[in-house]
């Protein structure tokens, strides 16, 4: 999805939050696994 159309999304829904991972693919979780779990677990503390 571009990312103008995921901004609009996020726009769109309250409370959301666009993360953006520069220079990387479809696959976050390998690719920035680092940064994808540290968001990950902050999306799941609340």
């Amino acid at each position: 999805m571009p990312v103008a159309d995921a901004a609009r999304f996020a726009r769109a829904i309250p409370g959301s939050q666009l993360i953006v991972y520069a220079d990387t693919g479809h696959v976050a979780m390998l690719e920035r696994p680092e940064r994808f779990n540290a968001d990950l677990r902050a999306f799941l503390a609340g």
